[in-house]
């Protein structure tokens, strides 16, 4: 989850990124290898051979949200994106709930993904007779992706957009290998049949949602993507039918490669396709695949990390958090004390949890929360499709689209959030409790919004402000320009 920060109002550069760049940020955003190493394992520990299936219901989500995305984006083409149609359709409120959530989704993202990475890098290490702990390799990780947060690195959109396609194209070769060599023990059906009961296809859906999640941050680059009105939607579009082919694909492959019949090695293996590539392909071929998930994972927390440090610059430069945390390098023009509060956050999480209950329960958890907190966006994007089109755009009005779609894509995007909670069954913890945690939050939120009263407006502003603004460095000096 991204937004790309401006410091002092300044101006964005009009046409800076074409067609290719926009589906390329829209794709490389949700990480889509990282997100079938991490989230697979974890969607099987609920839906044993199905995760397959319920990766696939979770695209079909996706892509009635991508719908309504897409008919907005056509019309209200802006640098706040899905926030800015939110507040537009549905009034100040909602755009402070958006703004409210987001922010704690991106605040909990980060130290997941670290746990995860360090979790993953360490088995990796370990196949290779390496022996390193996963919590040495996080800090690593965190010292290095902080230093160059601090030094202004910023990743090309072209190149992440090539080292995006390698990384599909060998992780996809793999599966079609194991595809076309029947797996452990032959192709077979049962991974599209439904496991039974809410809760499995529930939970296996929250880490299917969990994979696209970030997607509709494109949606921001309104004023400075050409054509816009085209090319977002188009992006939008196809950043979900990539996902969902790679996802379903890949999930297919690695429950047949372990076994329909041995989901539980699947479930409890923290570096899946590479032991997939050892049985598989040739020992380069399997380097191959570490390295991808290794660039992906970095790549991931590298844009997250840029992402919420600026928040923090943000909120502080508005005076929702102290002052300190909008101070900016002299040297590098980078809010460097955000970047090391934000550090120092996600250090004490991971650390904490990840010696609590692991590093890829660590991950896990923070996933789930992060997917309760967006279902609601997205839920408020459905909602302010049918407001827009009913009200505004009525000449445009079309029954199924802008009121049928809404309805159905609701009903199931609300699903997995459903299954999980006391009334979709019995879960195990924190599984069980995680919905009222996020409900406790959003309720909280609904409060604040009459608690603050005169001041409401500026707050629901500043927020917003926060989460969704976009541009390139902070700086002291006057406004600066997004990059390309």
């Amino acid at each position: 989850m991204t937004s790309r920060f401006l410091s002092g109002g300044g101006v964005l550069r009009h046409n800076a990124l074409n067609a290719t760049d926009v589906v390329a940020m829209a794709t490389a955003t949700y990480a889509p290898t990282a997100a079938l190493y991490f989230n697979t394992p974890i969607a099987a520990s609920f839906a044993g051979a199905g995760v397959p299936i319920c990766f696939l219901l979770a695209t079909v989500a996706m892509l009635i949200v991508t719908t309504c995305m897409a008919q907005l984006a056509r019309h209200q083409a802006n640098a706040g994106g899905y926030y800015t149609w939110i507040r537009s359709a549905l009034g100040q409120r909602a755009g402070f709930l958006v703004g409210w959530l987001v922010l704690a989704g991106s605040f909990l993202v980060v130290p997941g993904v670290y746990a995860a990475e360090g979790d993953y890098v360490s088995t990796i290490l370990a196949r290779y007779g390496v022996h390193l702990d996963w919590l040495i390799i996080a800090l690593i990780l965190l010292a290095l992706i902080t230093a160059v947060n601090v030094v202004g690195v910023r990743p090309s959109v072209r190149t992440g957009a090539l080292i995006l396609i390698v990384e599909l194209v060998i992780v996809t070769v793999l599966c079609l290998v194991i595809v076309g060599k029947g797996g452990a023990s032959g192709n077979s059906a049962v991974p599209f049949k439904l496991p039974s009961g809410f809760g499995a296809v529930g939970g296996a859906m929250v880490f299917g949602v969990l994979s696209f999640i970030g997607f509709e941050a494109v949606t921001t680059t309104g004023e400075e993507a050409g054509r816009a009105r085209r090319n977002i939607p188009l992006a939008l579009f196809l950043a979900v039918i990539i996902g969902g082919v790679f996802l379903t694909l890949g999930s297919y492959a690695a429950e047949i490669g372990f076994g329909v019949n041995h989901t539980s090695q699947l479930a409890g293996n923290a570096a899946p396709f590479d032991t997939l590539a050892e049985r598989f392909a040739n020992p380069a071929f399997r380097l191959a695949i570490d390295i991808a998930g290794v660039t992906s994972f970095t790549a991931s927390v590298l844009l997250t990390t840029l992402a919420v440090s600026r928040i923090y610059f943000a909120m502080a430069r508005d005076k929702l958090l102290p002052g300190v945390l909008g101070n900016v390098s002299a040297r590098y023009k980078t809010p460097i004390v955000a970047i090391l509060a934000e550090g120092a956050l996600a250090l004490v999480l991971f650390v904490v949890l990840g010696l609590w209950v692991g590093p890829m329960n660590t991950y896990a958890y923070l996933g789930t929360v992060l997917t309760f907190a967006m279902v609601p966006v997205y839920v408020l994007i459905l909602a302010s499709t049918v407001v827009v089109f009913t009200r505004s755009l009525r000449h445009l009005f079309n029954p199924f689209l802008h009121v049928v779609l809404p309805v159905v894509g609701a009903v199931v995007i609300v699903y997995p959030l459903w299954s999980l909670s006391p009334l979709g069954g019995p879960q195990p913890a924190p599984y069980d409790y995680l919905p009222l945690v996020v409900l406790g939050y959003l309720v909280a939120g609904i409060v604040l919004t009459f608690i603050l009263r005169q001041r409401f407006a500026r707050a629901e502003t500043i927020i917003g402000r926060a989460a969704f603004e976009e541009g390139g460095e902070a700086s002291e000096k006057g406004p600066s320009h997004a990059e390309s």
